[in-house]
Order: structure tokens, then sequence, then C-alpha cells
């Protein structure tokens, strides 16, 4: 792996050990500040909307493509093609 995977998951490693040190009651405070905030999101039209979106997308398979000029451009002359007949 290269040395920023590295240093990532040893750093995830040392996050997880120092969650674990911690009195039950410290984990029970950072629950609930984590729960608040996630209500808090929840609450947020912008991001409810931004994720319904996504969600959306994934499930219909209705994701933006790219098309390359060539399409377009091929397109757009066989359209104009057929006005001018």
């Amino acid at each position: 792996m290269s040395d920023v995977i590295d240093k990532i998951l040893a750093a995830k490693l040392k996050m997880r050990r120092e969650l674990a040190d911690l009195p039950f009651d410290q984990k029970l405070d950072l629950m609930e500040k984590i729960r608040e905030r996630n209500e808090m999101l929840a609450e947020n039209p912008l991001h409810y909307r931004a994720r319904e979106n996504k969600a959306v997308a994934a499930v219909s398979g209705n994701v933006a493509k790219r098309k390359t000029p060539a399409k377009r451009f091929a397109r757009r002359g066989a359209g104009a093609a057929e006005k001018n007949q």
C-alpha cells in the first residue's frame, strides 16, 4: 500500500483505540452529540433534497452522461438536414 493509505489506516486505528479507551459516560455524550447533529442535518431542506436527488438518480439509473462533441454534432446535423428537405 502507499504511504498515504498507511498513514490514514494508522490514524483510524489510533482513533478507534482512543474511543475504546474512553469511559462509557463520555461515549454516551459523544453519541448524543452525533445524534443531535444528524437530526439538525436531516431538518435542513437543502441537505434532504440533495440526498433524495442522489438516491433517485441512483435508483433510476439517471446518471448524467457526457456526450462527445461528435455525437452532439451528428444529432444536430441529422435534424438540420431533415428540416431543410
